[in-house]
C-alpha cells in the first residue's frame, strides 16, 4: 500500500485553480506530472516551481511498508506510467501548449524562444522514450563499491546514495519538466525547477 503525504498545490500571487493563471508554460505538463506520478514518487520529495505554481509531494515509504527493492520497482512503474500518460495525452497537451504559444507571442517573446516552447508529438515521444530508458537502467542506489578490509578487520566501502536535492533553471523548455521529474524519480532525489517568466 502506498502512502502519499504532504501533497499540496498552490500558486503564489494568483487566484483560481492551481496553474490556471500561472502564465506561459503552465498548461498541460504540470498537471500531467502531478496526476501521473507524484503518487508514486518514493522516498523523495518533488517540488515544482513553474511560473508561480508550486506543487510538492512525498511518499512515506516507511508508513507504506515499502523496502528498497520495492522502491526501485515502484520508480520503474512510475516512469513507465508517465511514458504511457505522455503518449495517451498528446492531443490535450498540444491544446494547452497552443495556449502557451499564443501567450508567448502576445507577450512579445522572441521567435526562437517561442519555438523552444513547442511540444510537438515528436518532442513528447522523445520524453516518453527517455522515461522508458531511465526505467530500464539498473538501480544503483544502495550499491556498495570499493569494499575492502582494513588492518583492524573493519570492512569499508562506499555506498551510492541520493545526493538529496538537485535543481535546474530553464527558460522556454516545457519538456524539461518531464526530464527533471523522471530523473528525480529514478535517482531518489528531490528536484527543484525554476522556470523563466
Amino acid at each position: 500500500m502506498r502512502a502519499l503525504t504532504g501533497l499540496s498545490c498552490s500558486q503564489t500571487g494568483k487566484t483560481g485553480a492551481a496553474g490556471s493563471e500561472a502564465g506561459i508554460g503552465s498548461g498541460g505538463l504540470t498537471a500531467l506530472v502531478l496526476r501521473g506520478f507524484l503518487a508514486a514518487v518514493l522516498g523523495a520529495g518533488l517540488l515544482l516551481a513553474l511560473g508561480g505554481l508550486t506543487a510538492t509531494g512525498v511518499l512515506d515509504a516507511a508508513g507504506a511498508g515499502v523496502g528498497a527493492g520495492a522502491a526501485s520497482a515502484l520508480a520503474v512503474e512510475a516512469l513507465r506510467g508517465l511514458a504511457a500518460l505522455l503518449r495517451a495525452n498528446v492531443e490535450p497537451l498540444q491544446v494547452e501548449n497552443a495556449k502557451d504559444l499564443a501567450r508567448a507571442r502576445a507577450a512579445g517573446l522572441a521567435e526562437p524562444m517561442v519555438d523552444r516552447l513547442k511540444l510537438s508529438p515528436k518532442v513528447l515521444e522523445t520524453c516518453a522514450q527517455g522515461c522508458e530508458q531511465l526505467a530500464s537502467m539498473p538501480d544503483v542506489i544502495g550499491e556498495i563499491i570499493g569494499l575492502k578490509q582494513v588492518p583492524s578487520g573493519i570492512r569499508v566501502g562506499q555506498m551510492r546514495v541520493p545526493i538529496g536535492v538537485f535543481g535546474m533553471i530553464f527558460e522556454s523548455r516545457p519538456n524539461l519538466t518531464i526530464e527533471a521529474a523522471s530523473l528525480s524519480i529514478k535517482s531518489g532525489n528531490a528536484c527543484i525547477l525554476r522556470g523563466g517568466s
